[in-house]
């Protein structure tokens, strides 16, 4: 072997050492925001991680923020495991993100999916679709929950004479497969945007696509006539519930009835961290396609009434 392709060997040997030291210091200090790490963090970077992800929460700025991450550090130094954190992450994930701000265990993770169901959709002899909107969490079913409206609706389309949609008790959880069950009943379009540090970003509807909220969800394109559309909510429509009740929002076919919702409308980001919990971020606002922005307040009803359905019912007769 000749000198010039030793050196040659060498310095090949020499630079792809030198990327995968790279790579591994990277990974050390950054990997967590791809959920890669090289060693498990101790319960302080555990928390230094969390208050990382929370630097992007939608009050978390200035120097009380700054001063409330030194305490929180200074409070974590003697604790010895992650489950021992959780109390303290979500005190501080309060204040970075608002009360719409969370962390939930892997078994709160769990119990969410396990209590979820799919819609009810039911045709009475007036023609009223009749259609309850559960909350949903997660991912795995999206496409159940949504066809079981979508398909409902293009079996019986002509029949359809006017839309309850009912968002009673629906906490929220994954917006797309939500709107994605709805959309036969929505215009194409943008549906609503989430205001992140004043920059708007769409939620549409494309050809039975939804995109930008939650989950991006594909369904068949079923185009329903504007037939009235009523919506219920409650004191417990939030989240991704009071979402979907802003898509309808500004839609002269659309009317609420109800009570006033519980005030979570806010956009929200997800982080896990390494013990599989999952930190729910406030980082911005929703905004309703009549422009009207929306974060912790409650949605007032159209028709304020203590017997929704039946008032709902007599909207779309008349």
């Amino acid at each position: 072997m000749s000198k010039t392709t030793k050196r040659l060997l060498f310095t090949i040997v020499l630079l792809l050492g030198l990327c995968l030291w790279g790579v591994f210091r990277f990974l050390l200090s950054h990997g967590h925001h791809f959920n890669i790490y090289i060693f498990p963090p101790s319960p302080q970077r555990y928390v230094a991680i969390a208050l990382d992800y929370m630097d992007n929460g939608i009050y978390a700025e200035g120097d009380a923020w700054k001063a409330k991450k030194v305490a929180i550090m200074k409070r974590a130094e003697n604790l010895e495991n992650y489950a021992d954190t959780h109390e303290l992450l979500n005190e501080a994930l309060v204040i970075a993100g608002g009360k719409h701000s969370v962390l939930l265990t892997v078994n709160a993770q769990d119990a969410l999916i396990a209590e979820q169901e799919n819609p009810t959709v039911s045709l009475d002899a007036d023609g009223i679709l009749y259609v309850k909107l559960p909350a949903f969490a997660g991912t795995e079913g999206a496409r159940e929950y949504a066809d079981k409206v979508v398909d409902f609706v293009e079996e019986n389309e002509e029949e359809i004479k006017g839309v309850i949609i009912d968002l009673q008790d629906n906490t929220g959880g994954n917006l797309g497969p939500m709107l994605a069950a709805v959309s036969p009943f929505l215009p194409e379009g943008q549906l609503l945007s989430f205001r992140i540090k004043e920059k708007d970003q769409p939620v549409a509807l494309s050809d039975g696509s939804v995109t930008g909220g939650g989950s991006n969800m594909l369904v068949d394109e079923v185009e329903i006539d504007k037939v009235p559309v009523a919506i219920l909510q409650n004191e417990w429509t939030a989240s991704s519930g009071e979402a979907v009740l802003l898509a309808f929002r500004g839609l002269d076919y659309a009317k609420t009835f109800g009570s006033s919702t519980a005030g979570y409308c806010s956009c929200n980001t997800v982080h896990y961290l390494y013990d599989g919990a999952m930190m729910q971020l406030t980082v911005g606002s929703n905004v309703a396609r009549t422009g009207e922005e929306f974060c912790e307040v409650p949605i007032l009803p159209e028709v304020e009434t203590e017997t929704p359905l039946e008032a709902a019912k007599k909207w779309i007769l008349e």
